[in-house]
């Protein structure tokens, strides 16, 4: 798999590239290796530029620079994705049972992934911490990317689609969330402000 060509796909056609994903059969174990722990190193290495080089606010204290604070985050965010994508893409195996189709844990692992593209990708603008809002919208781009995903992976039918990807949705949020909050707390302890 070309790395740069899929992420682009992905990008730039969401739609029509599914069709060439369902037909993958890509493992959890290769996913992994060559596609998400390589593209989740722009989100890390963005925050450690972003937090050593154009700084943060930190309350009562003012604007700080910090290799050490991004190299925290780094982790955190590295972390954070990972687990999500893992947890996420189990609760979306053990909803399909709901919906009709066969529990495929494979088949939701790559479904989350790649509908986390585009949050990976658009992580790069982290370099300027100010940019942090701005990268969440952009990742909301994803939930399009998951939407289109639903039925060549799952084979979920029509009339169940809307109602899975909404569940889904809400569950991939909620879960990256809740893992960032856990472990922004154990890991940095108190939270820093983006400049």
């Amino acid at each position: 798999m070309n790395l740069v060509r899929r992420v682009k796909s992905i990008i730039l056609k969401p739609k029509l590239v599914w069709s060439v994903i369902s037909q993958e059969n890509n493992k959890i174990d290769y996913l992994l290796k060559n596609y998400l722990l390589k593209l989740a190193l722009i989100p890390a290495f963005a925050h450690i530029i972003g937090y050593g080089v154009f700084g943060y606010h930190q309350t009562n204290v003012g604007f700080d620079t910090s290799f050490f604070i991004g190299i925290k985050y780094a982790f955190v965010i590295y972390v954070t994705i990972v687990c999500s994508i893992f947890v996420s893409a189990w609760i979306i195996s053990q909803m399909a049972s709901l919906f009709g189709t066969e529990k495929n844990l494979n088949k939701a692992f790559e479904l989350v992934v790649y509908a986390y593209t585009p949050m990976l990708f658009f992580s790069i603008l982290n370099i300027s911490t100010s940019m942090h809002s701005i990268v969440d919208f952009m990742s909301l781009f994803g939930l399009i990317v998951l939407y289109h995903g639903f039925i060549p992976m799952l084979k979920v039918s029509e009339e169940k689609q809307v109602t899975y990807y909404i569940l889904s949705s809400i569950s991939i949020i909620t879960v990256f969330v809740f893992i960032l909050k856990i472990f922004t707390l154990i890991i940095i302890g108190n939270v820093v402000e983006p400049v």
